[in-house]
């Protein structure tokens, strides 16, 4: 057998990136650590709620098979869509950055907070 090479040409082979900061640093920035913060306290509020909502479901659907009483259905549903929109808003935060990932990240924590405070704590 003959290995064949291929030879790559590139057109633009001087181009710079369309984003590049000053003095051509083409890094990404690192966070401050209150931004670090936020989206760690986000991330795991969010994660809590998935994992809330996958034990209410699951009490919900075997409940009755344990000989307990279920959450009910608007609980369980309210706890889904809870967990769906911070995990989302966390998600959109992680691609973007500045006030629309602030705004997203506060967001999450207050789906979180919100959802908390109406079901458990009131």
């Amino acid at each position: 057998m003959r290995a064949h090479t291929v030879e790559y040409e590139y057109e633009y082979e001087d181009a710079e990136p369309a984003l590049s900061r000053a003095g051509g640093d083409n890094r990404p920035r690192r966070l401050g650590a209150g931004a670090r913060l936020l989206r760690g306290v986000a991330g795991t509020l969010a994660a809590g709620l998935v994992l809330l909502a996958v034990v209410l479901l699951g009490v919900e659907m075997f409940g009755s098979d344990l000989g307990v009483r279920g959450p009910g259905t608007m609980m369980v549903l309210a706890h889904v869509l809870a967990a769906a929109l911070a995990l989302g808003a966390v998600i959109v935060a992680d691609r973007v950055r500045g006030l629309l990932a602030a705004v997203t990240l506060l967001g999450a924590l207050a789906v979180a907070g919100f959802t908390l405070w109406a079901f458990w704590l009131a």
